[in-house]
């Protein structure tokens, strides 16, 4: 997706994130969380702004991440993307053997009486490409803006 100058104000912006990626397709949902103003003629309720950018997504699986506490990546994110510049959404099962071999006995964990035979670990990357002089340059390769550990369940960011 290449970003426009609202896109990067947007990101800048926002205080959580939702990235859905679907058949090819990446939307990466800024939201900006609008507080409650309790008093005077312009009293309000807690709203939430929500800005949609839309692009063809790095991978052809389907899932979606919910960054509702953005630090760190995200921040940082924020700080290096400028107009013009192209982001390309990822998700990857990171193959970690720890996880893989990992079993939940049934009834150890509450609500989960059933429990699990593996886990699985999501990660959400971004890469960052900028065109200068007619030439497209990596700023970011892969970095890992989120990432989810549960087992296959309706739980897990991507969707089997």
């Amino acid at each position: 997706m290449k970003l426009t100058k609202e896109d990067v104000q947007a990101i800048k912006q926002a205080d959580r994130f939702v990235v859905r990626l679907d058949n090819g397709t990446a939307k990466l949902e800024a939201i900006k969380r609008i507080r409650a103003k309790k008093d005077g003629p312009f009293s309000s309720e807690e709203t939430e702004l929500r800005f949609t950018i839309e692009g063809p997504a790095h991978s052809n699986v389907s899932a979606t991440f919910v960054c509702l506490y953005p630090h760190g990546q995200w921040e940082a994110l924020a700080l290096i993307v400028r107009p013009g510049d192209e982001l390309k959404f990822s998700a990857r099962t990171n193959g970690n053997g720890y996880l893989e071999a990992a079993v939940i006995p049934a009834g150890k964990l509450e609500h989960h009486y059933s429990g699990y035979d593996k886990l699985y670990h999501d990660e959400l990357t971004v890469s960052v490409f900028r065109s200068a002089n007619g030439r497209s340059k990596t700023i970011i390769r892969e970095m890992i803006l989120d990432d989810s550990i549960c087992p296959d369940n309706s739980a897990r960011a991507i969707r089997s």
